[in-house]
């Protein structure tokens, strides 16, 4: 035990200044808080909490590994590309070969498949599964538990309900405000007409 302690001592304090030996360290008189001003400023830099590397074993045994994202640490692909600043939550993964945008977040429990394209601002919600190589535009919004299939693309600024399922291959457009042509003005008495683009197609 003692071992184990002057080892510990020895490892955080390896050159404070007057202090020849772990046993000295140990037994340092008076003060506690003293006693570690005098050791603390020769200390090494501490090793940040948690590993940078995760492995997974996925359904066919094959053991994959990830790295950690800075902003909330989710499960990430070395061979994936997430900007700095979007938010992967710590129990979603990004895929091999998939791309998170620029202040994109990724909610808890999410899967982006491989090769997957996230454009910028999109939020995909908790539990939502991206398939393989669909694209999904900037400012897009995925609800929560909706099922994306894949190589689906669904366009900028659409909303995806909460529990939806969108089916392998589908396009996804946004809606589209109505639309009028401009006035015009009749030969007969004047008046204006409005009508839709439809109308007059």
């Amino acid at each position: 035990m003692t071992g184990s302690v002057a080892g510990a001592a020895h490892i955080l304090f390896p050159a404070a200044r007057g202090i020849k030996s772990p046993r000295q360290a140990l037994n340092l008189q008076g003060d506690s808080c003293a006693a570690t001003r005098a050791i603390a400023p020769r200390a090494k830099k501490e090793v940040p909490v948690g590993r940078l590397n995760e492995e997974v074993e996925d359904a066919t045994g094959t053991v994959v590994k990830y790295r950690r994202h800075a902003n909330g640490r989710g499960l990430v692909s070395p061979r994936a590309r997430v900007e700095p600043s979007a938010f992967v939550s710590s129990t979603a993964y990004v895929e091999a070969e998939a791309r998170v945008g620029d202040g994109s977040s990724i909610g808890a429990g999410s899967w982006i498949d491989q090769g997957v394209i996230i454009g910028e601002r999109v939020f995909v919600g908790q539990n939502v599964h991206v398939g393989r190589d669909s694209q999904v535009g900037s400012g897009a919004r995925l609800g929560s538990h909706s099922r994306i299939g894949s190589n689906v693309l669904i366009a900028s600024g659409v909303r995806i309900e909460p529990d939806a399922v969108v089916s392998d291959d589908a396009v996804i457009h946004a809606p589209q405000r109505a639309q009028r042509a401009p006035s015009r003005r009749h030969a007969s008495g004047g008046r204006q007409s409005h009508y839709s683009a439809d109308e007059a197609a």
